[in-house]
């Protein structure tokens, strides 16, 4: 099982699978299970970022953004892009669905990082899970995961996230969505 560890944006990596993620193998420190007639989905904060894990009968796949290479898997399936200033994947889930990501990383100085994380705080609604970890030290803002589900109905499921990363004066967004066909 992974827990939190001091993130640094060098460290950060997609990950891209054809299998459903495994609960155990992650701390999750927030979580959300989405169920529709046509998919279910479980959307985790973790010790180190989030997890996607989606089926839509027998296709399934998850999205792990990830600092630990561990949580990388070793499945043949497996896609990883550890470039993420900005990154645009699509790719089939079987003949059930299709999936889209797209990542962009910004670089802030301190005040407009603190200042976009507030704003994004303050902007929490039902749809959202929120943590904020321990700073490296008493002098940064706390790292934030924050992931929101922007749509989910039978027929898709859209979600984003936000990941700062003070000590890189950082952000990391992925906008993400399903379509089952």
């Amino acid at each position: 099982m992974s827990d939190y560890v001091d993130q640094r944006l060098s460290d950060l990596r997609l990950v891209l699978s054809g299998a459903r993620a495994r609960r155990g193998q992650f701390r999750l420190f927030r979580e959300t299970r989405i169920t529709t007639t046509a998919y279910d989905a479980d959307l985790w904060i973790i010790g180190s970022s989030h997890v996607l894990s989606f089926s839509a009968g027998d296709a399934t796949c998850s999205e792990v953004l990830t600092c630990r290479s561990g949580e990388a898997g070793s499945d043949p399936d497996v896609e990883v892009a550890h470039d993420l200033s900005q990154v645009r994947i699509e790719r089939a889930i079987g003949d059930a669905a299709s999936y889209e990501i797209h990542v962009d990383t910004a670089r802030y100085d301190a005040e407009a990082l603190r200042a976009e994380q507030a704003r994004l705080v303050a902007d929490l609604d039902d749809d959202c899970l929120l943590h904020l970890f321990p700073p490296a030290d008493e002098t940064q803002m706390s790292p934030m995961t924050l992931l929101r589900v922007e749509k989910a109905d039978d027929g898709i499921l859209s979600l984003s996230t936000a990941h700062s990363y003070p000590q890189d004066l950082a952000m990391v967004v992925t906008r993400s969505t399903i379509r089952v066909r």
